[in-house]
């Protein structure tokens, strides 16, 4: 122990050292009973100090004894919890809960295939590409080109077909949008969508 804390109190018990204490703090203690919880004293520097007299000598007199030795304390009943009432099922009718709405279906596809000989003509005002149509659906189609050249349009960009049957002589002009391009079978095959399948390609069928 330092000796500026020599003239401190200390506290201590089971070895260990606890402190300083102030005589307010003794008091504080002492008031709590709390400081039965320590076993050792250190005050003013005059060395440890038991806190708890020694208890007296004891004697072999069977008489004697049994006024000097003291039976141990019962320990405390603990507090009884009052225990928690089971919870009461409830009877009263259940609302009707509403079935999980299921989720949207795809919408059906349904290709129409024209009748052979459609001759279709297809530009931006800047280019023009000239072929047939297949995999016709209500969402779009796909145009064959016949001329072996890259690809004449940018994606997206809004394009103008000109339709003709050569068997009656009708023509029809519909609008679409380029969605792909893509080579198969060694010829360019743009990917066409338009909001609704022209009527001259649903009346060939």
């Amino acid at each position: 122990m330092s000796r500026r804390n020599a003239g401190s109190t200390f506290l201590g018990r089971s070895g260990k050292i606890f402190g300083p204490f102030t005589a307010t703090e003794l008091l504080e203690l002492r008031a709590k009973g709390e400081l039965s919880a320590y076993t050792w004293i250190w005050e003013d520097g005059s060395g440890w100090k038991a806190l708890d007299p020694p208890p007296p000598e004891p004697v072999f007199d069977e008489a004697a004894a049994e006024e000097t030795v003291q039976t141990a304390p019962s320990p405390r009943p603990e507090p009884a919890t009052a225990a928690r009432p089971e919870p009461r099922p409830d009877l009263r009718p259940q609302p009707e809960r509403a079935p999980a709405p299921s989720a949207p279906r795809a919408p059906r596809i349904t290709e129409i295939t024209p009748r052979p000989g459609l001759a279709v003509v297809c530009h931006d005002f800047h280019h023009l590409v000239t072929g047939g149509l297949q995999r016709i659906t209500d969402s779009g189609c796909e145009l064959v080109s016949v001329v072996d050249s890259g690809p004449q349009f940018n994606r997206r960009s809004p394009l103008m077909l000109n339709i003709l049957d050569p068997a009656t002589g009708e023509t029809m002009n519909a609008s679409a949008r380029l969605a792909s391009v893509s080579r198969v079978d060694g010829k360019w095959t743009y990917r066409l969508q338009w909001d609704a399948c022209p009527d001259i390609v649903a009346a060939s069928v």
